[in-house]
Order: C-alpha cells, then sequence, then structure tokens
C-alpha cells in the first residue's frame, strides 16, 4: 500500500437514479475500486436503487437522499432534507464524485464542508458552483465516456469500463430455480414496460405492446416459451405466453432471474442494462435514444428504429424536451417484428453452432 492510498479519506459518489443509470454507474465504482483498493467508497442514492449496490464488492455503504431532495415538498420534508445534510458533513473530508447533473448538488456539498468535488460542469461557472474538479459532459457519446471524465478529473486513467452487478450465491440459486418451470427449453425472458422513474416517464421508448405478443407467439413456434419481467405497473403489458412475473418478483429476484436467463429483450430500461450487467445475453430496442451511446459493447445487441425526427432524445433538455412531449413513438414502431425475429433467430444459429446438441 503506497502512501496515497493509507491517506485517503474515500470517496462519496452519488446518483441519483434511474435503476438503469444506478446500473451503468458501476462501471465508474469498479475502476476507482481498482484504482483506490483501500477506499472507503460510500454512493448516495435514492430507496429504489439501493437493491442494486448491496451486494456489490466495490461499495462500502449506501446513503438514501430524501425524497423530496429536488422541490422541498412541505416543512417535514424540509426538516429530512436538513437532517440529511447536517449528516453529509460527516462525509466532508472525502472526495465527492457526482455523476448526477443537477446545480444544486455541488452548492450543498460545498456548504457541508466538501473540499474536493468532482463533477459535470460547462465550460465556465464551475467555481461557483463548488466544484473543484470539473468534467465536461457531451451528449453525443457513450455515456460510459462521460464517466471516465469524471475519473479524468480526479487524475484517473480508467483502462476499461464495463458495468457489472453482484449476486450471491442464494440469489443466483433462487433464480435457477424459477426457471425449472421451463425445462430444458431456452429461458428468454422479455421485459416490455420500463422508461419512466419518478420524476419522468418516456412512455415513447416502449415498442408496441402487440409486437411483444407476436413475438411471443414466434417463440412458442421455437418452443421457447418466454417469462414477462418488469414492475407492478407493466404486469397487464403481457400476453398469455408463458410466465407473468410483473410485478411480483422484488428488484434482487428480478436480477436473479435475469441472471438465469439466456437470453432478454427489452426497451431502453432497467431490464436491458441489468442483463448487460449480468453478462446475460441482450436485445435492446432503442427509438428516442440512442442505443450506441447507452449500450455497452460487450453487454449485448441493440435494433434502432429509424425515422426522419429521430432519435429525439437530449439529455441536456429537461423533462419537457422534445423526446417527453413526443405523441407517437414512429421510431419504435419503425422496429418490426421480422427486424427483431431476425436478430434472435440470428443469435440461436451461433449458439447452435458453438454448442452443438451432441457437445
Amino acid at each position: 500500500m503506497n502512501s496515497a492510498e493509507r491517506t485517503d479519506p474515500g470517496y462519496f459518489i452519488i446518483k441519483l437514479g434511474a435503476l438503469g443509470d444506478v446500473v451503468q454507474l458501476t462501471a465508474l465504482l469498479r475502476e476507482l475500486r481498482g484504482a483506490r483498493p483501500h477506499a472507503r467508497i460510500t454512493v448516495g442514492t435514492t430507496a429504489e436503487c439501493v437493491p442494486l449496490l448491496r451486494e456489490h464488492s466495490c461499495v462500502d455503504d449506501c446513503m438514501v437522499f430524501p425524497e423530496g431532495w429536488r422541490s422541498g415538498a412541505n416543512a417535514c420534508e424540509l426538516r429530512r432534507i436538513y437532517k440529511f445534510w447536517r449528516e453529509l458533513r460527516t462525509f466532508r473530508q472525502t472526495t465527492a464524485i457526482i455523476a448526477h447533473r443537477h446545480p444544486v448538488i455541488p452548492m450543498a456539498l460545498r456548504a457541508a464542508g466538501f473540499c474536493r468535488i468532482a463533477s459535470f460542469a460547462p465550460a465556465t461557472g464551475a467555481a461557483w458552483r463548488g466544484i473543484t474538479h470539473a468534467a465536461r459532459f457531451d451528449p453525443v457519446r457513450h455515456r460510459l465516456e462521460n464517466q471516465r471524465e469524471l475519473l479524468r478529473a480526479l487524475g484517473l486513467e480508467p483502462t476499461g469500463l464495463a458495468p457489472r452487478l453482484e449476486l450471491n450465491f442464494a440469489e443466483i440459486a433462487h433464480g435457477e430455480e424459477r426457471w425449472q418451470w421451463a425445462g430444458t427449453r431456452l429461458r428468454f425472458a422479455l421485459a416490455p414496460g420500463g422508461a419512466h422513474n419518478h420524476w419522468s416517464a418516456m412512455p415513447n421508448r416502449r415498442w408496441p405492446r402487440e409486437r411483444f405478443h407476436d413475438l411471443a407467439a414466434w417463440l412458442a413456434q421455437k418452443n421457447i416459451t418466454p417469462a414477462w419481467i418488469g414492475s407492478k405497473n407493466d404486469r397487464n403489458l403481457a400476453s398469455d405466453q408463458g410466465m407473468n412475473w410483473a410485478g411480483r418478483l422484488s428488484l434482487r429476484e428480478s436480477l436473479g432471474v435475469i441472471a438465469r436467463a439466456d437470453f432478454l429483450i427489452a426497451n431502453d430500461s432497467a431490464p436491458l442494462h441489468m442483463a448487460g450487467a449480468l453478462q446475460t445475453p441482450c436485445l435492446g430496442l432503442f427509438g428516442p435514444t440512442r442505443g450506441e451511446h447507452i449500450m455497452p459493447a460487450d453487454s449485448g445487441l441493440a435494433l434502432q428504429g429509424r425515422v426522419a425526427c429521430g432519435p429525439c432524445y437530449n439529455p441536456m433538455d429537461s423533462a419537457r424536451g422534445q423526446a417527453y412531449r413526443c405523441p407517437r413513438p414512429l421510431c419504435m414502431e419503425a422496429i418490426s417484428l421480422h427486424q427483431v425475429c431476425a436478430v434472435i433467430q440470428a443469435w440461436l444459429d451461433r449458439r447452435r453452432i458453438s454448442q452443438p446438441e451432441s457437445a
């Protein structure tokens, strides 16, 4: 251990969601742990995201931001926020890395006594925001490259950025047990919902429900019975083909199911990022957002709906941007069932070649 590692007081990482974004944050956490193996790493996030990091070897602790941190909501919530800010002061000797783009957070940390704050910042104005180590956020490059810039701002050079989630033996065993009903057939998970969080929703990121149903029927013809996953809000998106687990599993149980699946098909939503981070083969369906900027190169396949008006999502816009106001997802409708089936069939053919039945 060198002297820098012995005196390093640790890191306080902030990412407030959504679930898929926190999954991608694990790439930064892994690089940070590799560069500073003896530092204490605490992640500040929202309550719904904490289970993702519960078993992660790169995280020592999680701190939950109060629900009303954005608006303050009411006097009771303001008291919770003030109490939370006081608790932040116990971390002020650590280095803060803010992976969540919000102008108030750096100033709040500076007021809490943090002396080293790495955050995304515009070309000018970083100092008055309380940022001591500014990184440039570029909306037209891969999201993982933006994480790389945060680490570089602190003098760290990542060797590779790959999101990874970690499960314990019991969670993997429970996931395997849930799939036993499929017998010897291939295990395909379908995630037709998602694309929403506490603060905003983009339902036009969803492939049409009817096409997911047609896909399930096509899989059945291939002797593949699918399982449907997602939140309770996604339960009515499933067809009568296969098992409907949407809304019936906890987040960690869903991770176990995804980890033991052979393949997953999903919109640009949390299950897709979870599959990539669990190294489960997957296909992402993209319309308003750009698959090339989101999917890690080693985590799966992507189909992009091509239309003249898209992709229209700009991460620099607020939740009132064009992508949120689009009344009809023409880009998602542009992804045909034939295209999806062709990608899956190609994967099945490659799998058959690499794993012959006689093996």
